[in-house]
């Protein structure tokens, strides 16, 4: 018997949620968005996509329905901005001005499952391709951003050339982009971003939970670490996600008991910032939609049990 996951309200009493809803391609699915604080609001990235999510199934499998009558998964990003009081502003499609690398024949087309951080010069986002190599095997590329303009992409060569690789957690510390390639071992590299390069910064023992835990969010300045929102996705049963923090040694410190967001099969959380006493996730539901939770800082802390 799968047991039940507490959702986001029965552990965070004062949780709030609205949907993102704005124009996109008819038929079109909205879902997966990220977020960074920008100024006095935000700017979120959602991802729309050609098919509708039927269960947990493999993409081009019977879990899903691709409204243009394809096969092949095509993804657009829109670039939205909104006010501090989270009240859609602009909308943009992300438009793609990059010179390379290569783009090849691929089931799965674009620049899937954004993560947006802000270092003091520039807009990065890291986010999952399966066009820039001959394999279609999945990759993380890191996207370089002028207003709603992909100005440059670079594939990110993880420590296995040969592995898909998906979901790594981007951050911002000392003006530099880091990533957290796994949560257990506790795996933390940094990451030129001029370059691409990527230097192993640390690599720290996990307690056993953590082998499930899978990249979620981007990462904020917390309690003197970094503060994630993880997923994990069992073969049997709904998605679940948990915060979780890392400490400045690289290791993770704690993390809370899951929750779901609003109780659907399929849930998935890429984007957390901080909104003054509060803190501010997106995230997808169903492959379908997008939505934004908005949490207490004090009650999240409550839910912190250390490692």
């Amino acid at each position: 018997m799968v047991s039940k996951v507490p959702t986001l309200r029965e552990l965070v009493p004062h949780a709030t949620f609205r949907m993102l809803d704005f124009e996109s391609p008819p038929g079109w699915s909205r879902f997966n968005p990220t977020v960074a604080a920008a100024g006095v609001g935000f700017n979120i990235i959602v991802r729309t996509a050609n098919y509708i999510h039927l269960g947990r199934g493999g993409r081009g499998g019977l879990g899903y329905l691709f409204v243009d009558g394809g096969k092949r998964v095509f993804t657009r990003n829109y670039l939205l901005t909104v006010d501090d009081d989270l009240r859609v502003q602009t909308v943009q499609a992300l438009v793609d001005q990059s010179l390379g690398p290569r783009k090849f024949p691929s089931w799965a087309v674009g620049y899937e499952d954004c993560r947006l951080v802000h270092s003091s010069e520039q807009a990065l986002v890291i986010c999952t391709v399966c066009d820039r190599n001959a394999a279609q095997r999945p990759e993380v590329a890191m996207l370089q951003l002028a207003g709603n303009a992909v100005t440059r992409v670079t594939v990110l060569r993880g420590p296995d050339p040969a592995r898909a690789e998906k979901n790594w957690m981007p951050f911002i510390r000392g003006d530099a982009l880091h990533l957290v390639y796994a949560c257990a071992p506790t795996t933390v590299f940094a990451c030129d971003a001029t370059s691409g390069r990527l230097s192993l910064v640390s690599k720290q023992a996990a307690p056993r939970e953590a082998s499930a835990f899978r990249g979620g969010s981007q990462g904020i300045s917390f309690e003197g670490g970094i503060l994630f929102v993880v997923h994990e996705a069992p073969v049997v049963g709904p998605y679940s996600h948990r915060f979780v923090l890392i400490d400045k040694e690289g290791t993770l410190a704690a993390f809370s008991q899951p929750f779901s967001f609003l109780g659907a099969q399929v849930e998935f959380c890429a984007g957390l910032a901080p909104k003054e006493q509060a803190l501010v996730l997106t995230f997808g539901m169903a492959d379908h939609t997008a939505w934004i939770a908005i949490v207490d800082v004090e009650e999240c802390v409550r839910l912190l049990e250390p490692c």
